[in-house]
């Protein structure tokens, strides 16, 4: 998620950098986007007409705090 936190990327593209598979990268993008953490940006078209969907983070930065009784969750949008 940290990759596409100020630029929106391709699943192909975040595998490269992460060196994680392709599979993978599909796998967790599906599965944050369920979620509303990512979301698609837009598609881009390739010359040979294939629609390829741009990944960008809907979180910019996220505060955890655990404790004995009490976890908090701050989650900070990313509008930028």
């Amino acid at each position: 998620m940290f990759s596409i936190i100020n630029v929106e990327k391709d699943a192909v593209k975040i595998a490269n950098e992460l060196q994680i598979s392709l599979s993978a990268v599909y796998k967790t993008l599906s599965n944050l986007e369920k979620l509303s953490i990512v979301e698609i940006q837009r598609f881009k078209i390739t010359n040979e007409g294939k629609k390829i969907k741009m990944y960008r983070s809907r979180i910019k930065k996220a505060n955890i705090s655990i404790n004995e009784n009490n976890s908090q969750v701050i989650l900070y949008p990313n509008n930028d």
